[in-house]
């Protein structure tokens, strides 16, 4: 198959074979800030219970899973094609939560890639994942092993645009 790793990320057989980048303990936002009231309700005193804790593991190629457990044989919940990243931030303006990061997603177009226009505007729809730690350490490894991965990816864009 003369396809990039990229495209196998939903194939369970790829995501064994692939390595893990990083993984632990978060806890992910119960909602997805979209409008002001939305963000004001991930700052609020009762939705501070309601992040979920889940076990996260960044694989080499992109996909950023979790789950409920940390076991092997648990399966993943859910997940994100960070193939897509456009943006790490931290994310207490939003959150009000310190050890916040926001996770921005085009779901549009690829990075760099020009709209239907033949202009550099993106027609992208940008969502945002909001992750925390508990701690100030793993927050800073985690938000250091994901810069590097969108720098790694941007770079690969640009190879490819060159090309």
């Amino acid at each position: 198959c003369f396809q990039s790793r990229e495209d196998h990320l939903n194939q369970d057989h790829d995501l064994k074979q692939a390595s893990i980048l990083h993984q632990g303990w978060l806890l992910m936002a119960p909602t997805e800030p979209n409008s002001n009231n939305a963000v004001e309700n991930l700052k609020s005193e009762s939705n501070k219970r309601r992040w979920n804790r889940r076990f996260f593991l960044l694989y080499e190629h992109g996909m950023l899973q979790y789950k409920i457990e940390d076991s092997e044989l648990c399966t993943a919940q859910g997940g994100t094609d960070l193939n897509r990243i456009c943006g790490i931030d931290d994310g207490y303006i939003e959150t009000g939560h310190k050890n916040s990061i926001k996770i921005s997603i085009n779901n549009g177009n690829n990075v760099g890639e020009k709209n239907n226009n033949n202009n550099n505007e993106s027609s992208a729809e940008i969502s945002s994942l909001y992750i925390k730690t508990d701690d100030r350490d793993e927050f800073h490894a985690w938000k250091e092993v994901l810069v590097d991965f969108l720098k790694e990816r941007q770079e690969q864009q640009i190879g490819r645009a060159h090309v």
